[in-house]
């Protein structure tokens, strides 16, 4: 059964941020969505009964993107650190305490920068990998697609060949995904770009191995952005030793195939 949803917003340093709050569980789930998508794309997880009955969820979308406002001043309000910030304010207006953080791509990014000023039950970072300094040139495999997400500007085919290249099945309904890149503003694409020109973040690899923050990597099984090897050999101690694999999924396996990422969740939930 779905559920008919409607995003609540709060005032961050005068701009409006959206946000969903689903479920009545003792234990909290903070959802951060990945470039050019918005909180939308876990309408799977915040729709599910179980997760319901079992969590307290919110997702909310990044300054920039899907129904929160845009900034004035993009270089102020897109870096990874200024929506790491972002993530922190929430956390502490909603009183959102020890949360579970699911970060999927650019989100668990932004989620690691976070890390440092929050206290965790968990991070979750899905479809991510952590930049280094300098940037690993391993960090990506080889897609024509990955230096769209820089780029501020982008024409229809550009994002249909986005949409499609973040998805493994043609029987996906790509227009969902097409409409949240198309929603974004191309400035948080810009900005992006001059950050990691920049290395304006921390060395995440380094951050990781410091935290006793309990960590899993969720990735789908033909993830094609990222390159699964370049993680394996940052030696992070992950839960269950391994990267978790979903199977028949590409760069959105939550999307791609709730039922097997939510199963995955709620298995998590009895080991954290």
């Amino acid at each position: 059964m779905f559920y008919k949803m409607k995003k609540t917003r709060l005032t961050y340093h005068q701009k409006e941020i959206a946000y969903y709050k689903q479920g009545s569980g003792s234990r909290e789930i903070l959802f951060v969505h990945g470039n050019s998508l918005s909180s939308d794309t876990f309408l799977n997880q915040l729709n599910s009964e179980k997760f319901r009955k079992h969590f307290t969820m919110y997702a909310l979308d990044l300054c920039g993107y899907g129904d929160s406002s845009r900034s004035k001043l993009p270089e102020a309000d897109y870096s990874i650190r200024s929506q790491a910030r972002l993530i922190v304010h929430f956390c502490k207006s909603l009183n959102i305490e020890k949360p579970i953080l699911i970060g999927h791509s650019l989100g668990g990014n932004i989620s690691i920068e976070a890390l440092r000023e929050l206290s965790l039950k968990a991070l979750i970072l899905v479809s991510s990998c952590p930049a280094q300094k300098p940037l690993n040139p391993e960090m990506f495999l080889s897609h024509p697609i990955i230096p769209l997400f820089f780029k501020p500007e982008i024409n229809d085919r550009e994002i249909t060949e986005m949409s499609r290249a973040l998805v493994s099945s043609s029987a996906i309904d790509i227009d969902f995904i097409l409409q949240q890149i198309k929603k974004s503003d191309p400035n948080t694409r810009k900005q992006l770009s001059t950050t990691v020109e920049k290395l304006d973040y921390d060395d995440q690899a380094e951050q990781l191995k410091m935290s006793k923050t309990p960590l899993a990597f969720v990735m789908g099984e033909d993830e094609n952005i990222y390159n699964l090897e370049n993680i394996e050999k940052l030696g992070l101690n992950l839960l269950g030793h391994k990267i978790h694999l979903i199977k028949n999924s590409r760069h959105m396996p939550f999307y791609e195939q709730p039922e097997l990422f939510n199963q995955f969740l709620i298995g998590l939930k009895n080991i954290i």
